[in-house]
């Protein structure tokens, strides 16, 4: 063999380096690194939305569930209101009827 073909040969024999972890790290990076940040800054984007939806939805039900809350207790306000102003209207009633049961038997003349 020639000197030259010799360190060929030698070359050719020699095991290639295998890369290492940072390397194929780099590599990664070069090949994906965009598309993945941009990924990651989609997701974020759509979970910091999706949190403010949650958020405006839970706020829209309390004001809805506070809403309700007031109406119930008008309502029971006022019917409690009326329930006191129809036992008054019943006792006045009942105080009349008695007054007029007790005037019925004064006009009836003795015998």
């Amino acid at each position: 063999m020639r000197n030259g073909q010799s360190s060929q040969v030698k070359e050719a024999a020699q095991p290639v380096a295998q890369p290492t972890a940072d390397t194929i790290e780099q590599v990664r990076e070069l090949l994906f690194g965009h598309e993945k940040r941009r990924t990651e800054q989609t997701f974020a984007s759509l979970q910091a939305e999706m949190h403010k939806s949650f958020s405006d939805m839970r706020s829209e039900m309390q004001h809805q569930v506070d809403a309700l809350t007031n109406r119930l207790l008008d309502l029971e306000r006022a019917t409690e209101k009326r329930r006191l102003e129809s036992l008054t209207d019943i006792g006045l009633a009942l105080s009349d009827l008695g007054a007029r049961v007790q005037n019925m038997g004064a006009e009836k003349p003795r015998k």
